[in-house]
């Protein structure tokens, strides 16, 4: 996926953006099929993927754990259509 292409066939992406993050405006302003965005007020590029501490803002750490959530639900999903495909009713 190139610079929010909406030629993209990608599914079940969670993308990441900080309010203060200069390539922000670079970001996706649609949403693929069964894909979400996340924009995480007051921070910059690539803060939901360092450590995290005590001090982290509120925001930041109800995202990464939305962003866990939305992964685990995206494997489940996949589970259950890989099952469905190989054991039809």
């Amino acid at each position: 996926m190139m610079y929010g292409d909406p030629r993209s066939r990608a599914t079940r992406v969670v993308f990441v953006q900080g309010s203060t993050d200069p390539w922000n405006t670079l970001g996706l302003k649609w949403h693929p099929n069964y894909s979400n965005d996340i924009l995480i007020e007051g921070t910059s590029h690539c803060a939901d993927i360092h450590s995290s501490y005590s001090s982290d803002p509120p925001q930041l750490s109800v995202a990464r754990s939305n962003i866990v959530k939305d992964l685990k639900q995206f494997v489940i999903e996949e589970d259950d259509r890989l099952f469905v495909e190989i054991h039809p009713c």
